[in-house]
């Protein structure tokens, strides 16, 4: 009876979800519905556990990121959108050595060009520019080169079934000038026709590789992205409402200053989600 009480609640839900799977039989299309002029807000949470290894030892601490992302639907029309956003995020970190104690950056103005379904269209984005006073920017130049990733989940064109897989990938310009292919695979893993509820699943995969410096500094930068999330998408109003997750991240730095060469290791895993309003 005592270990009942640990798998009876767990297959309780497994069933309850495949009464859920195996209602939907027509398939569903998964649409975006945004009105011109319509406002909303995505709050996101990211808990990061890491480890660093540079030449003063090794160094385990933490990194929280609370970030805001404010958007906003410039034009509408033919099924497609026009969205700005700006956005702000505060970074809190403890327990690796030099690190800020809190960071706080504002997103990069940007509008996006978007179908109703999500396919990506063209993307203004401001010019990277070089912060002087931060040489060794490595959270800048991620930031810069993810904040390029448009704010609309891609879902395909026709109807998605119960089981099926699609994917996107996208070009991100990094601040070194080069390019960077972030892919994301979906699943449709359950969907509710009563209540109109699709869940999904999006798997990020990206590798971030940048040369950047002058002749007293030299930096190889190369970074290696992982995360899983669950999304919850409203097909009945056309709206995301939250998301929850984890993922990974390896980063390789090194460092020439004057001709000393410096290498810095880091390894993460982090607890993410969102919600949107």
């Amino acid at each position: 009876m005592r270990q009942l009480r640990y798998w009876l609640p767990a297959l309780v839900t497994t069933l309850a979800l495949g009464a859920v799977v195996a209602a939907q039989d027509d398939g569903v299309l998964l649409r975006h519905q945004r009105a011109e002029g319509e406002k909303w807000t995505r709050n996101s949470n990211s808990q990061l556990t890491l480890v660093v290894q540079s030449p003063d030892g090794i160094a385990e601490g933490t990194m929280s990121t609370e970030a805001v992302q404010n958007y906003r639907v410039e034009t509408a029309a033919n099924g497609s959108y026009t969205i700005a956003r700006r956005g702000n995020s505060v970074t809190r970190i403890q327990g690796i050595p030099n690190a800020p104690e809190e960071e706080k950056r504002e997103q990069q103005p940007a509008t996006f060009e978007q179908s109703t379904s999500g396919k990506p269209g063209p993307v203004s984005f401001p010019a990277y520019e070089a912060d002087p006073a931060n040489p060794v920017d490595i959270g800048g130049w991620i930031a810069y080169t993810l904040e390029q990733m448009p704010p609309l989940e891609v879902f395909p064109e026709e109807k998605v079934f119960v089981g099926e897989e699609w994917t996107s990938e996208h070009k991100l310009k990094q601040p070194d000038g080069k390019e960077a292919t972030v892919k994301l695979t979906y699943r449709l893993v359950a969907y509710d026709s009563a209540a109109g509820k699709a869940y999904i699943t999006q798997d990020m995969t990206a590798t971030l590789d940048m040369k950047l410096g002058d002749d007293n500094l030299k930096v190889s930068f190369n970074t290696t992205f992982a995360n899983h999330m669950l999304i919850t998408f409203d097909a009945k109003a056309g709206k995301v409402l939250r998301g929850v997750g984890n993922g990974r991240l390896t980063t390789l730095t090194e460092l020439d200053i004057m001709g000393q060469q410096v290498q810095i290791n880091m390894h993460a895993v982090s607890q993410d989600t969102f919600t949107q309003q």
